[in-house]
């Protein structure tokens, strides 16, 4: 490899990161989060508010919200996932 693709690279890598650390600290979260629990945060950032699309995911999901809501937790122990 040349000096430039070297130095190309280091640049790309050292943005990338400066990019990822800069996402997360200015990601903004729902009050209901927290700033303690990471299960939490991984199922705010990566299932609350994000689009879901087709019938069987749709109908899944609202059912995993009812049990969730009437407190049925040998539910999910019965429920293939999807």
């Amino acid at each position: 490899m040349s000096k430039e693709t070297l130095l190309l690279r280091s640049v790309e890598l050292f943005l990338s990161f400066q990019w990822t650390y800069l996402l997360e600290t200015m990601r903004k979260r729902c009050p209901w989060v927290g700033t303690d629990d990471p299960l939490m945060k991984e199922y705010h950032d990566e299932e609350w508010g994000v689009s879901v699309h087709g019938d069987r995911k749709l109908s899944k999901l609202l059912w995993d919200r009812c049990a969730i809501a009437v407190g049925a937790e040998d539910y999910f122990s019965r429920v293939p996932a999807l």
